[in-house]
């Protein structure tokens, strides 16, 4: 018995990392080519994996374009979650939790954020789609309104980190660390003076 569930997990286990590793290789298709780019053959050369084994995990591309917004929403969340733990410790201050958004989104996981990007603007005409990124955008409001404790303001002052980002994104720019921070610092003050209230700190 113990043997056969141990097997049944093992099997589970290699499952969810093969499903997994075609999300991701869909990531890179996407941040590469873009939408049209997506078929099942490109994704598996792209995971190194069979054509049959990514349509046992996604009969169909839309089925794998929304597990990959899917898969991309938990992550963002995730991070989102480590942030709100900082934010209400009183570790992080709002310009820190901002700039940081900016520096990872426009750094390291600027293919990531063009790949999301691409399936945010997909779910426009996929209203299956629309609750996963309702619920995202909440979630980054939520944490920006702990501390402006105003949800008008925490929902201009989202957009105008996000709108920063994807006109980087669109111009082809790279940003600095510091560039980023300096619109986060600039950003959170000109809220801070409008609402009239510390927003930086806790």
């Amino acid at each position: 018995m113990t043997s056969d569930r141990g097997a049944t997990d093992g099997r589970r286990a290699r499952g969810a990392a093969s499903r997994q590793a075609i999300l991701d290789a869909t990531v890179r298709v996407i941040a590469t080519g873009g939408l049209p780019s997506v078929t099942h053959r490109a994704v598996a050369v792209e995971a190194g994996v069979s054509t049959a084994l990514t349509t046992y995990h996604f009969a169909t591309l839309d089925d794998l374009l929304q597990a990959t917004l899917a898969s991309l929403t938990e992550a963002g969340v995730t991070r989102l979650g480590a942030s709100a733990a900082l934010a209400k410790s009183g570790t992080i201050t709002l310009a820190d939790a901002a700039a940081a958004f900016l520096i990872e989104e426009l750094g390291a996981n600027r293919d990531v954020f063009i790949a999301n990007l691409e399936l945010q603007f997909a779910a426009v005409r996929r209203t299956a789609w629309s609750t996963l990124m309702t619920d995202h955008y909440e979630a980054f409001v939520e944490l920006i309104q702990h501390y402006v404790g105003d949800e008008q303001a925490a929902r201009a002052i989202f957009s105008a980190a996000f709108g920063f980002a994807v006109q980087q994104v669109i111009s082809g720019s790279h940003p600095t660390d510091a560039t980023c921070r300096s619109f986060a610092d600039d950003l959170v003050a000109r809220y801070a003076q409008r609402i009239g209230s510390p927003i930086d700190e806790h």
